[in-house]
């Protein structure tokens, strides 16, 4: 395992939430905005944190809020903006839009780093690109990948030497995880079996 002190995490709140039609982080859960269910959790771990989001509201949260550099590259974009500011040399993603990750799976994946390029979770045999963790080597790669418009994260993972943290005996105890809540009808769902 490397040092937490060489992890810096960036949670991703600047996509266009075309599906929710508002800010998704800003969107209220059981009276809460989803992306402080990711702080909540990511604050337990006392890692340095900021919010990538185009929108001057998450400022509000107490962290440093960065706007893309490249505007409307999606989470490709979001990682090199990452990149750029990150004094370490691991950023770890999480998207806003997954407010029941836990401060256990958070600490599993970062346990896990050692010398990959890239550690991902894995949940049902799929990298999660955004509960991962990337090395700032990567920087030119996302550059060029982002120059010729391949944002596809999945096959940036899959490019590349990279450590499959697999997640799903969590997934088994609470099949709610990584559930990514993208539309206004995702986040009644989820309030209508709230336990």
């Amino acid at each position: 395992m490397i040092s937490d002190k060489s992890i810096e995490v960036f949670v991703l709140a600047g996509g266009k939430s075309s599906r929710m039609g508002e800010e998704k982080g800003l969107m209220l859960l059981h009276n809460k905005p989803m992306i402080q269910y990711v702080l909540e959790q990511l604050s337990i771990l006392k890692l340095p944190v900021q919010i990538i989001a185009n929108a001057d509201d998450y400022t509000k949260f107490g962290y440093d809020t960065l706007k893309d550099i490249i505007a409307e590259k999606g989470p490709m974009g979001g990682l090199l903006t990452a990149f750029h500011y990150a004094k370490s040399d691991c950023v770890l993603l999480i998207s806003c839009d997954m407010p029941f990750i836990t401060s256990e799976i958070v600490s599993k994946l970062i346990f896990e780093v050692k010398d990959d390029e890239i550690t991902a979770a894995y949940v049902q045999n799929e990298p999660n690109p955004l509960f991962a963790v990337y090395k700032k080597s990567l920087k030119n790669e996302v550059e060029k990948r982002i120059a010729a418009g391949n944002l596809q994260m999945k096959h940036l993972i899959k490019s590349f030497r990279h450590k499959r943290v697999e997640m799903d005996v969590y997934l088994n105890r609470n099949p709610n995880l990584f559930i990514n809540l993208n539309s206004k009808q995702d986040v009644n769902n989820i309030t209508d079996v709230w336990n």
